[in-house]
């Protein structure tokens, strides 16, 4: 996870001003925080959430299936 920099929240709302950030990314439904100088936060996990894209995804994990292994050594 880090912290989206100031061309990255220029390219998820279109504006480089804080204030218009902080409304298209509430309007959009992105978690943000805003900074006591008015500038939003966004974690990238926020907006990998936002577009559906899971940074915690688990990979596919397979099992070996050993009494079938053993079943076809006995087969043949």
């Amino acid at each position: 996870m880090f912290i989206l920099d100031a061309e990255d929240l220029q390219r998820l709302t279109g504006t480089t001003q804080p204030t218009r950030q902080c409304k298209r990314l509430k309007v959009m439904g992105v978690p943000h925080r805003v900074r006591l100088d008015g500038h939003p936060i966004v974690t990238s996990d926020a907006v990998n959430e936002y577009t559906g894209v899971s940074s915690r995804e688990k990979p596919d994990t397979f099992k070996i299936n050993m009494a079938a292994i053993s079943h076809a050594k006995k087969s043949a």
